[in-house]
C-alpha cells in the first residue's frame, strides 16, 4: 500500500521486532520468529515474500547486517552473547565473535571497505 510522501507500508507478515536491512537489489531481508521457528525472510520491495528464508536455529538475533557481497548476514545473538555470521539463504555458520568485552550486543553493522 502506498502512502503519502512515498512511504510504502508493507503487509501485516512483513514485520519484524528485531533486524530488518535492505539488499542492493531493493529485497528485504525481515527477523522473524514465526511460530518458534526464528529465521530472516526475504521480501520483495513492496513486502511480498520471495521464498527465501534463512532458519537462525536457537539465535535470538537483537539486529541484522548485509555484508558487502550480499550473501553474509550478521545477527546479533543477544541472549549468546555473539555475533554470527551465516550464508544466505543456506543459513551455513560462517563465523561467531565474541570475546570477554562482548556482552548482549544489540546491534551489529557492516564496514562498507571490509
Amino acid at each position: 500500500m502506498q502512502g503519502n510522501m512515498g512511504i510504502t507500508y508493507l503487509p501485516l507478515d512483513a514485520w519484524s521486532s528485531s533486524g530488518i536491512a535492505a539488499t542492493e537489489n531493493g529485497h528485504l531481508l525481515i527477523v522473524r520468529y514465526a511460530y518458534s521457528a526464528p529465521a530472516v525472510v526475504e521480501f520483495t520491495e513492496s513486502g511480498k515474500p520471495t521464498g527465501k528464508v534463512m532458519p537462525t536455529g536457537s539465535d535470538v538475533w537483537g539486529e541484522i547486517a548485509i555484508g558487502q557481497n550480499q550473501r553474509i548476514v550478521f545477527g546479533a545473538d543477544t541472549a549468546g552473547d555473539v555475533v554470527v555470521a551465516r550464508t544466505f539463504p543456506s543459513g551455513a555458520l560462517r563465523h561467531t565473535y565474541t570475546n570477554v568485552n562482548l556482552a548482549q550486543p544489540e546491534g551489529v553493522a557492516v564496514d562498507p571497505g571490509d
